[in-house]
């Protein structure tokens, strides 16, 4: 797995993803996962961003507790 090769482990990563079946296997591993899109297409994403661009320091300090 690409955490271990990192020296993480799982709850120490994050999964941005599109589609709930990479949400759902994000949280099978034990990671948190930010969903890329709605609400209404992504219901079990941890977080919710419409795309990329609204990826910043703070979403990942609230991701992770530190904000």
């Amino acid at each position: 797995m690409g955490a271990q090769k990192l020296g993480l482990s799982c709850d120490e990563c994050v999964v941005f993803e599109d589609a709930d079946a990479g949400i759902v296997a994000a949280h099978a591993a034990g990671m948190k996962a930010v969903g890329i899109g709605t609400a209404a297409n992504l219901p079990d994403a941890d977080y919710l961003i419409a795309d990329l661009s609204e990826m910043n320091l703070d979403l990942l300090k609230q991701i992770y507790g530190k904000g």
